[in-house]
């Protein structure tokens, strides 16, 4: 139905007011309710973890995170899950994650990717086997910068999402991340070994985290 011109300037009017309210809110109000959603995640005490037996929890700060130690028969795990909510750090943390380190000549990492999960690597250091990753909040698992940005700008400016940042209840682009490490001790198990053990529980507990992560 085509609106009349005396019913046109009011629905324009009312149209431009919406906008320029949203506008506002976007400007001064999102940073308190999106910076305190950011700020704070909840690890639980206890993780399930198929084929695993947990023997310990515990807490860890700055950034926080909590230190997760399981068991398979004799055969221990620790796993480290750090949580990091602004892109200049996580933008550190990656650059130091990736950097060379030639006091550690050993310290070779494999990268591999995993259909629904996505990147991680795996590398020896220090007689321990180790899987790293990034579990992002929209899109698979990172383990370098270019990989994370790409998911920002792939998975986070959708169109469903402008009306939520215009309001302040988001972030244009959630810059958070999981960061996950893995590792097991070499004592009794060979590098290949020791990589399938690794990335088959990677596999479960990223399953486990990523909705949960993602509904955050």
């Amino acid at each position: 139905m085509i609106l009349s011109k005396p019913l046109r300037i009011p629905m324009l009017a009312i149209t431009f007011g919406g906008v320029v309210f949203a506008l506002g809110q976007s400007i001064l109000a999102p940073t308190i309710s999106t910076d305190k959603k950011a700020s704070s995640f909840s690890f639980p005490s206890k993780v399930p973890l198929p084929g695993w037996q947990l023997v310990e929890t515990r807490s860890l700060k700055d950034p926080p995170g909590r230190n997760y130690q399981y068991t398979r028969n004799t055969l221990p795990m620790e796993i480290e899950m750090r949580y990091v909510a602004k892109a200049f750090p996580n933008q550190m943390r990656f650059r130091k994650y990736n950097e060379s380190t030639p006091s550690s000549p050993e310290k070779v990492e494999v990268v591999r990717q995993q259909e629904k999960v996505g990147f991680y690597g795996l590398y020896i250091e220090q007689q321990q086997a180790n899987l790293r990753s990034c579990i992002n909040p929209r899109g698979g698992s990172t383990i370098n910068y270019e990989q994370f940005i790409k998911n920002r700008y792939t998975y986070d400016l959708q169109p469903t999402r402008l009306v939520p940042w215009l309001f302040g209840q988001e972030t244009l682009k959630d810059e958070r991340c999981l960061w996950t490490h893995l590792s097991i001790p070499l004592e009794d198990v060979s590098p290949k070994e020791a990589y399938q053990i690794l990335e088959n529980a990677w596999f479960k507990w990223y399953q486990w985290w990523y909705p949960r992560f993602r509904e955050t």
